[in-house]
């Protein structure tokens, strides 16, 4: 009968290796199971939920460590201390630009003003009532288009002056006379 009991109880203990490797593979880590019913001893289980807990703990710390190394690097980042360390740099370059550029705007201004009175004196020396100013006429047939050529004889014209207009009808047309300087 005691050959039967030890026998016994190394066929337990091998069943009881198998089910303690499945259960370190799952991570509930070493257990000394019951003899009696195979199931882990409620000390083991509680000093593995301790050593967890610990583990848990210590990077935890760890964590929090380097998390406190990597905030207290960014407070300690000049731009943080002070934000208008990066507004400085492009207010002065604001500064130059508004210098140089309020005496080019008043050198644009002064060439476009000079552009504009040229194109002014071109404008009234080319324009209709420029010539009329000067003594000239201008002629227009009964639609309204410049004549540029004698007109046939009983043809209506509209004859502009510098104080007016008035009417005309053509009828009689001079022979050309060669030499006068007139056509």
């Amino acid at each position: 009968a005691e050959a039967f009991i030890a026998d016994e109880e190394r066929h337990g203990q091998d069943r009881a290796g198998a089910r303690e490797r499945r259960r370190s593979t799952v991570g509930l880590g070493p257990h000394r199971p019951d003899r009696r019913s195979g199931v882990p001893q409620v000390a083991d289980v509680a000093s593995h939920i301790d050593t967890l807990r610990r583990r848990i703990r210590s990077r935890m710390q760890a964590k929090l460590v380097h998390d406190r190394k990597l905030l207290q690097s960014c407070r300690n980042r000049r731009v943080l201390q002070d934000p208008h360390v990066l507004l400085g740099p492009p207010k002065d370059s604001l500064k130059r630009a508004r210098v140089r550029l309020l005496p080019a705007l008043v050198r644009f201004t002064e060439r476009q003003r000079t552009d504009l009175g040229s194109l002014d004196l071109q404008l009234r020396a080319l324009s209709p009532q420029a010539t009329l100013d000067r003594g000239y006429a201008l002629v227009v047939d009964e639609a309204g288009k410049l004549v540029r050529a004698v007109p046939a004889q009983g043809t209506h014209v509209d004859i502009r002056v510098q104080s007016g207009r008035f009417g005309a009808v053509v009828d009689v047309i001079p022979p050309t006379q060669e030499g006068s300087g007139h056509e």
